[in-house]
């Protein structure tokens, strides 16, 4: 019988014989079951929570075990050591036993059967080549055999959990088996495995649903929940009133204490805030060349009306994942002050007082075949609106080149960066521009015509593609004062068939150099367009680069803040819990949990509930906890 906190208090206020008659109820009880009797003494020193009986039949084949113990102030392994034995049921130990026999033969005879006659075993340690197992000699340097870490470190796993079988066969189960692991004692090392358990992301969810599901209970799963939660809470409870424990009252902390607590929390914070920074920064050691493996450059003419493609090319002229030496002409020549004044030693001036020659970048060579992919086909109604722009003098168009390069690792979420460049046509370009259009009408093809327009600074000849997401592509020295030594000079030709020589007259535009570049650059004119990648290091390496995905706003944003509102959360609310965390002596409500548990394996399911209900009234009674748990640490 368990009395409701109000009905205990009210007797113990009529003179405190609720009590003894709860214990003859208690021991009247004949069924299996747990009895817990909660009664509160008149006077302040005896007003406290106190458990009395439990009786728990337990059927051990065709004897019964009687325990009657006060045992919700003992605990499970002196329980267990006061049980009266009685006969153990045969048949379970025995189906054990056969089947740890089955599975010792079964698994020695899968590694060592199939050897023996010469064959392949279903698990084998060793794997051998049979191509030599007839005595043939292998080559130098090759193997016949080699060990299987794999094959043998299962091998010994089963070993172990034979072994482990084994002692469980030969000291047998026990009577009340263990139902919160880890929480047997203050320790401190099983409080870190207890915690570091329930910090594991829903596994305590995942361990007590699963116990709900099969346990045969009263309580609902938000019940059972709750209370699984008051036992975890009062594990830490006593792992920390263990702590306090160890230092004397009014003492001063020490300097180890203050290191390990205060210097080290500081250290993660300053770790948790400058960390990102540090990992995006050049100063990184870690780092990994994040190449370009594919490029395109699409050319584009921009009216007012609208835009107008004329062709893409995705080909090569060289092998582009070949990342550029430093000691390249390109690279390693320099170039004085009196020859970039000079704007006419364009042979002699290198770039390298405009590159960065450190180990966080790569160098690649990018060089585009000059002809597009496919050919340029028009609409007669397109092709009039395009060259009524290009005619008039009022109206701007500009030819556009993007290019679009791809990495092999994302940065941002993304593999693909790019840079677009644009120049407006002049009077000259665009009347060439309007003689290629004439060609491409339908009453002009059929003639091998190329018409030749030419764009010079259309696009740079230095490219750097950042590791950081928030940065775009951008060209090196594309200054007003540099545009001679830094940007290219290019020219677009619209290419015709002789309809002689195909069965349709076929066009398509091409982007080549117009000139050879007399510097380390080396584009020879008629090829095409070449641009020198400086591709910055990823820091971090490909772990980097899936961690700090969105870069290092998003980092901040998320991983950071929602780091620090956890951490807020977790110290901030500390004063809305201290009727629950401040609760010096926690053993009597550690025996009304373990109660719970005992009256489940029992069957006794009211009692269950009954318990279960008990507890929740004491929480709900701050006074009543605060005289059932003391008031203070009783220190030696």
């Amino acid at each position: 019988v368990v009395r409701e906190l109000s009905g205990s208090t009210a007797a113990a206020q009529g003179g405190g014989s609720a009590a003894p008659s709860a214990a003859q109820d208690g021991g009247a009880e004949a069924s299996p079951a747990v009895a817990g009797c909660l009664a509160v003494g008149a006077s302040s020193e005896a007003a406290r929570v106190r458990p009395l009986y439990l009786r728990a039949d337990a059927h051990l084949g065709s004897e019964r075990t009687v325990l009657a113990t006060p045992v919700l102030g003992t605990p499970l392994d002196e329980l267990q050591s006061r049980v009266v034995p009685g006969r153990r049921p045969q048949l379970a130990p025995a189906l054990k036993l056969a089947l740890h026999i089955s599975l010792v033969i079964a698994l020695h005879a899968s590694f060592c059967i199939g050897l023996a006659r010469g064959g392949a075993s279903a698990l084998p340690v060793w794997a051998c080549n049979k191509d030599y197992c007839d005595g043939t000699e292998a080559p130098a340097g090759q193997p016949i055999c080699t060990r299987s870490r794999a094959g043998l470190g299962f091998y010994l796993l089963c070993c172990l959990y034979l072994l482990l079988s084994a002692l469980q066969l030969k000291h047998g189960m026990p009577l009340i088996p263990t139902e919160h692991p880890l929480t047997g004692s203050a320790g401190l090392s099983r409080y870190y495995l207890h915690l570091a358990a329930m910090s594991f992301p829903f596994l305590w969810e995942m361990r007590t649903s699963l116990d709900w599901t099969v346990a045969r209970t009263s309580l609902s799963l938000f019940e059972w929940l709750k209370l699984e939660d008051i036992y975890a809470g009062l594990v830490s409870v006593r792992a920390t009133m263990a702590f306090k424990l160890r230092s004397p009252r009014g003492a001063q902390r020490t300097v180890e204490t203050k290191l390990g607590t205060g210097a080290l929390f500081v250290a993660a914070v300053l770790l948790l805030i400058l960390g990102p920074m540090f990992v995006f920064s050049s100063a990184n050691p870690i780092s990994e060349a994040n190449l370009v493996r594919s490029a395109q450059v699409r050319l584009t003419l921009r009216t007012p009306t609208g835009l107008f493609p004329l062709g893409a090319t995705t080909r090569f002229n060289n092998d582009i994942e070949l990342p550029l030496p430093l000691t390249s002409p390109v690279l390693s020549a320099d170039c004085s002050g009196d020859k970039l004044q000079d704007r006419k030693s364009e042979k002699d001036c290198g770039y390298a007082y405009l590159l960065p020659l450190d180990a966080n970048v790569d160098y690649q060579r990018v060089s585009f075949a000059e002809a597009s992919d496919l050919v340029w086909g028009i609409n007669p109604t397109a092709l009039a609106e395009l060259k009524a722009a290009v005619e008039s003098s009022s109206a701007g168009v500009s030819l556009e080149a993007a290019v679009e390069w791809t990495r092999r690792l994302p940065v941002g979420g993304t593999t693909s960066v790019s840079l677009s460049r644009s120049v407006v046509l002049n009077s000259k370009q665009r009347r060439e521009m309007a003689v290629a259009l004439n060609a491409s009408e339908p009453g002009a093809r059929g003639r091998a015509v190329d018409v030749e327009i030419q764009v010079g600074g259309l696009f740079p000849k230095f490219v750097r593609l950042p590791a950081v997401a928030e940065q775009p592509a951008r060209a090196i020295g594309d200054s007003v004062q540099m545009a001679w030594h830094t940007m290219q000079q290019l020219s677009v030709v619209l290419h015709s068939t002789n309809s002689s020589e195909y069965r349709d007259s076929q066009q398509w535009w091409a982007l080549q150099q117009a000139k050879d570049d007399e510097s380390p650059f080396g584009a020879r004119k008629g090829r095409g367009l070449q641009v020198i990648v400086v591709a910055d290091r990823l820091a971090g390496g490909t772990a980097g680069s899936h961690f700090f995905a969105g870069g290092v706003v998003a980092f901040y944003s998320v991983v950071v803040f929602g780091i620090a509102r956890l951490v807020r959360s977790v110290l901030g609310g500390t004063r809305y819990q201290l009727v629950y965390d401040e609760m010096p002596h926690t053993r009597d409500v550690f025996d009304l949990c373990e109660a719970v548990a005992i009256a489940r394996r029992e069957g006794s399911l009211l009692r269950e509930a009954q318990l279960y209900e008990t507890i929740l009234l004491l929480y709900r009674s701050p006074e009543t906890l605060l005289q059932l748990t003391g008031r203070a640490l009783k220190r030696d």
